[in-house]
């Protein structure tokens, strides 16, 4: 989306990429009563397009920050996207001050989306397409290789062994610098590793498939842990972003078990409790996404708990 266009979009809006020059760099600003509560540290950034139009964008949290002058360069974001196909790290944030006839515009920058600087001169690259890991490109022909798998298949392979390579560089890179470790920086590492050496991937040899590990059935939990595992993992997969294959085969099986118990109210009872506080705000939130998506309203609060917490403050800060 160009500058204009999201300047011109509702409150709530998903943004899929934005892309501009760095007008003024903030420091960090310090953290208030519900920053701290919701464990968020903002970080501002002006950027323009060139054409005379203006977006404030806020970095939501501390590893996310920029400590190094970027001003004058430009700076390239693209959402991520979730299990379910959803865009994610960059939304809209629209609002009205006392005393002005003018919307303030914001947009909201969460570890789910990928962030890059680009070197003086920018890219001629989209800002869409430059930060994704993975060419989505379909092959000419989907001819079988010697292994008996499509073209398709092998690529897929070698494009997996590929980001191993660089996820574990990446952990190399950042063992040795404890300042910068965290879920967000690992990904971000791994990411442009990948993209500057993805071009080089035809010289990865084939690799022996390590025998699969027999499966293991999760063993039977009280309903009061199974909850709060199920709880744990969700919230650990939205703040990384991902899960290992491993991990992500136990949340799948956590949650058939939440369905087969009918658990998920029971789970959202826990997840609001958190916040008595801001009881309407919590109250109007519910009822807004319950209009939309119906029964499932509890399952989906409980496996986006970021996105509903994010939700509650900023219906909280309408409500003021």
């Amino acid at each position: 989306m160009n500058l204009k266009d999201i300047k011109e979009s509702p409150d709530k809006t998903a943004v899929d990429s934005l892309r501009g020059v760095v007008d003024k760099q903030y420091p960090p600003a310090d953290r208030s009563e519900n920053d701290l509560k919701w464990q968020q540290h903002r970080q501002s950034i002006l950027i323009n397009d060139g054409n005379g139009t203006k977006v404030m964008m806020t970095l939501m949290k501390s590893p996310m920050h920029i400590l190094d002058s970027i001003e004058g360069q430009e700076i390239a974001l693209t959402a991520g996207t979730n299990e379910k196909g959803e865009k994610r790290g960059l939304v809209v944030n629209r609002w009205q001050k006392k005393g002005s006839e003018y919307d303030s515009v914001v947009v909201k920058v969460y570890p789910e989306a990928t962030m890059r600087v680009l070197p003086p001169g920018g890219s001629k690259s989209d800002p869409a397409e430059a930060p994704v890991p993975f060419s989505l490109t379909e092959p000419e022909k989907q001819t079988p290789s010697p292994s008996g798998a499509s073209a398709f298949e092998d690529q897929i392979e070698l494009s997996s062994r590929g980001f191993c390579l660089c996820l574990d560089k990446a952990e190399e890179i950042l063992s040795e610098r404890p300042h910068a470790q965290s879920p967000e920086n690992y990904r971000v590492v791994a990411t442009n590793l990948f993209l500057d050496a993805k071009r080089h991937l035809k010289s990865l040899g084939p690799a022996e498939k390590p025998e699969a590990p027999k499966e293991k059935k999760s063993p039977e939990m009280d309903s009061k842990t199974l909850i709060q595992r199920c709880m744990k993992g969700h919230a650990k997969l939205e703040e990384d972003g991902d899960l290992s294959p491993k991990a992500k085969e136990v949340l799948a099986d956590l949650d058939c078990q939440m369905d087969e118990r009918g658990l998920w109210d029971a789970a959202y009872d826990e997840l609001r409790s958190g916040a008595e506080e801001q009881t309407d705000a919590v109250n109007a939130v519910y009822d807004d996404h319950k209009e939309k998506m119906g029964d499932c309203v509890e399952k989906f609060f409980v496996s986006s708990p970021l996105y509903w917490r994010e939700q509650v403050i900023e219906q909280a800060g309408r409500d003021q």
